[in-house]
């Protein structure tokens, strides 16, 4: 019997990165309500699931994305 190791399903899989700019024209057309969210992720290649999650980061952020990886350290923290 073959033990089975932590690691990834398929570790040629990258992950899909998209721009801060994709994002906010994402959540704006998504806003905007011309088409629902599902026509809208399907036509932008996305999940749909993913604009209402870059919605809310929009909106708890203040319309800001935030870089990805690690936060900055400053030098108040």
């Amino acid at each position: 019997m073959e033990s089975k190791g932590k690691g990834k399903v398929n570790p040629e899989r990258q992950r899909q990165r998209y721009s801060a700019e994709f994002k906010r024209e994402a959540v704006r057309l998504l806003e905007l309500g011309q088409k629902p969210g599902t026509q809208l992720a399907l036509e932008l290649g996305v999940a749909r699931n993913r604009l209402y999650k870059w919605q809310a980061q929009f909106k708890a952020n203040g319309g800001v994305f935030r870089e990805p990886g690690r936060p900055k350290v400053t030098e108040e923290s």
